[in-house]
């Protein structure tokens, strides 16, 4: 789908070869008005015919202005081609910038130049001779000053070859034509130099000088020299030498924007992108929308295709190449606005419920201030904000976008994306990221029966396992089936070296989106594959807590969390009751870190919930082993149940409570947890009174919290004497 045809109609059919054959990463000027691009042949026809005809002896300068990057050599180059048509005129190139190490050597080419142009121009050999000698009389020697150079002009001797030589052209039957092109890239006193050379030999006749050049860096160069400063001063200097100012005109800014369309379709068809129809309206109208009259010189179209072609490439696959064209757009055409989202990444990506309502006005002033720096235009900016900012970043729009919304442009590889934002600007993959080509790999193995435990090894030991995980889950649609049971049984193996912290909000989250994964993952099987792998994930998972989530968070009627799962009630028993057995099989193991990923509360808590009492004694019987297996056991269970207390600067061991204890004591009698409590710890856990934390900050919570089990059981015992006799 070519974005030409999209959003502006067919182009006819030399217009679509075009854009196959036309290369622009180079910043070469056209040579042949069959080259020109920009409707420019007029103008350059124009020039070259009112030259051509022209009779007046008399010299003339005329200067072609206009920006730099804007066509000058090229409109230069096609009135060339149009006056070397003509026998009377004989024409030479002289272009200061390769002599421009110093003011002697502009002085010395400049003449040489000349005398050799009025060599050539001059038919009758003889004379020819007498001229060049006369020239070589105003050539400098190598060591002369460049002043006193100049003030030779104005001798006596100098005069007279001067005269001679004006005699000899006014006689000659041929014109010349003097091209002079990249003045503006001299430096000041370079510039200075050369329009003072001119205005010495303007006087010549049948001499045509034709100068390009940028008329502010020009004026600004000779106001330091002339008048009273300033370009301004500048500017009335040029006047008295640059008898026909012309300025260029401007690029056509469909043609400028059809080069943009041709760069964009080359680059995506040489990287071997297919985009749709839609994708590519996207690109162009956002191209439209957002660059129109920024892009205003054919060199900057060049920069353009030389940007999308180093970056699209080098990112295939990686990014989406419909926002990579347009944020590389931006670095060219609005480079401020581009260096602002580079730095600011939770401004633009950062939800309007996010920041709140201050938050989100003052972002939304400060994104207009930044637009407005790019164009006075009130109608420009706002197709800038809407049709261009707001297609890369929607959640700096007035619209919400929900988590759907959010999984659509992660799934998409869209600059919007945390997951995605910083490759657009490192042209690579972020340290503790993955290239997607990782990922899709992982899959295709996993399709193919072959191990993928290894590269989720691999993720936790760069420890990345969750932005992994979370990569294969935003593309869990386009999981082929038969990729799925492997990626679950890595799940599995890998689940008990899964990190947990201390964190409040974040303590379980990977864990937790590990399960996720594999519900997800689960759901796209049939039937009788969900129950083998659901099986293989309740008895074979090296984490039992990685088990007890997937089933939960799969449960269909909800009680495990607010998530819609698929899972009926009597296939969710079922997995418990073979995750309770196994779990009791660990504990019999003694080791803690099987049995339930340093959560026996998780694991306890199902049990409790969701199955009958005669389970619940099972697990009771085993948990009651395990605690006399180690008095150790029984501190670690009962921390478990203390949680932790989060302030600004710190995490502690929050009290036991009476919640926790009730927990404990469903599964084991409390005297038999006391016991435990008082071989580890000493008779120093028995407590008359319960003492919160703030009442003794220095004990150790270990003592603490077997102090506050010790209290919470005797007055139990009290309460119920019978229950413990």
């Amino acid at each position: 789908m070519r974005l030409n045809d999209l959003a502006f109609g067919a182009m006819s059919s030399d217009s679509t070869q075009n854009s196959k054959n036309t290369q622009l990463q180079t910043d070469r000027p056209i040579e042949s008005a069959a080259e020109d691009l920009f409707d420019r042949r007029g103008f350059a026809t124009r020039v070259g015919e009112v030259i051509a005809s022209r009779r007046d002896p008399s010299s003339l300068v005329i200067g072609i202005y206009g920006p730099w990057g804007d066509g000058k050599t090229s409109t230069l180059n096609m009135i060339q081609e149009i006056l070397d048509k003509e026998s009377d005129l004989c024409s030479i190139n002289y272009n200061p910038w390769e002599f421009g190490d110093s003011r002697d050597a502009i002085t010395r080419s400049f003449w040489e130049m000349l005398r050799d142009v009025v060599d050539e121009s001059i038919i009758d050999r003889q004379k020819a001779g007498a001229a060049a000698a006369s020239l070589a009389k105003l050539i400098p020697q190598v060591g002369d000053a460049v002043a006193g150079a100049i003030e030779k002009l104005t001798t006596k001797g100098i005069r007279e070859a001067r005269k001679e030589l004006s005699n000899l052209l006014e006689n000659s039957k041929r014109r010349i034509i003097v091209f002079v092109d990249d003045i503006d890239r001299l430096e000041r006193r370079e510039i200075q130099t050369l329009f003072r050379l001119i205005r010495l030999s303007a006087d010549f006749p049948k001499i045509v000088y034709l100068l390009a050049f940028d008329d502010e860096v020009v004026s600004a160069s000779l106001g330091d020299a002339y008048g009273d400063g300033g370009a301004e001063a500048g500017r009335k200097f040029l006047e008295k030498i640059v008898q026909v100012p012309l300025r260029l005109p401007p690029a056509d800014s469909s043609a400028l924007r059809d080069i943009v369309f041709r760069s964009c379709e080359r680059v995506l068809d040489g990287a071997g992108i297919t985009i749709s129809s839609t994708e590519a309206g996207r690109i162009a109208n956002a191209i439209t929308g957002g660059f129109s009259g920024l892009i205003r010189t054919p060199r900057q179209a060049k920069l353009f295709d030389n940007a999308i072609s180093f970056a699209v490439p080098i990112l295939k696959g990686e990014v989406n190449a419909g926002d990579q064209i347009l944020i590389e757009g931006m670095r060219i055409f609005t480079p401020s606005l581009f260096a602002d989202i580079r730095d600011n990444q939770m401004v633009y990506l950062s939800s309007a419920s996010a920041l709140g309502k201050e938050e989100h006005k003052k972002r939304d002033e400060e994104i207009n201030r930044k637009v407005a720096e790019i164009s006075t235009s009130e109608t420009q900016c706002a197709s800038i904000r809407h049709q261009l900012l707001e297609e890369l970043f929607p959640r700096i729009s007035d619209f919400s976008h929900g988590r759907s919304s959010e999984a659509e442009w992660a799934r998409d590889r869209r600059i919007c994306s945390g997951d995605y934002f910083r490759r657009y600007f490192l042209y690579g993959i972020p340290k503790g990221d993955f290239a997607d080509a990782e990922i899709d790999l992982v899959i295709a193995n996993a399709a193919e029966g072959l191990p993928v435990i290894d590269s989720f090894r691999e993720a936790q030991k760069r420890k990345a396992l969750e932005i992994f995980v979370r990569k294969i889950r935003q593309r869990q649609e386009a999981v082929p089936s038969s990729s799925i049971p492997g990626l679950l049984r890595a799940l599995g193996r890998i689940s008990n070296e899964i990190p947990t912290s201390d964190s409040r909000l974040f303590g379980a989250f990977e864990l937790t989106n590990a399960a996720l994964l594999a519900s997800d993952l689960l759901k796209r099987l049939p039937t009788a594959e969900q129950d083998r792998e659901l099986i293989a994930v309740a008895e074979e998972s090296t984490s039992v807590s990685f088990s007890v989530e997937t089933v939960g968070l799969s449960a269909i009627s909800g009680e495990w969390s607010d998530r819609k799962g698929w899972l009926d009630s009597e296939r969710v028993v079922r997995l418990f009751r073979r995750i309770a057995t196994r779990f009791c099989l660990a504990l019999s193991a003694g080791d803690v870190s099987k049995s339930g990923h340093g959560s026996l509360k998780e694991v306890l808590g199902t049990v409790r919930h969701f199955l009958g009492k005669g389970e619940a004694d099972t697990v009771g019987q085993a948990l009651k082993a395990w605690i006399l297996l180690d008095p150790a056991n029984a501190s670690f269970l009962v921390r478990q149940y203390a949680g932790n207390t989060y302030t600004a600067n710190s995490v502690r061991v929050s009290d036991f409570k009476q919640t926790g204890y009730d927990s404990i004591t469903f599964f084991v009698d409390g005297n038999t947890v006391v016991s435990q409590l008082r071989i580890h710890l000493g008779t120093s856990i028995e407590a008359e009174t319960y003492e919160e934390w703030f009442d003794k900050p220095d004990q150790p919570d270990d003592l603490r919290l077997a102090r506050q089990f010790y209290y919470l059981n005797s007055r139990r015992n009290l309460q119920n004497p019978r229950d413990h006799a």
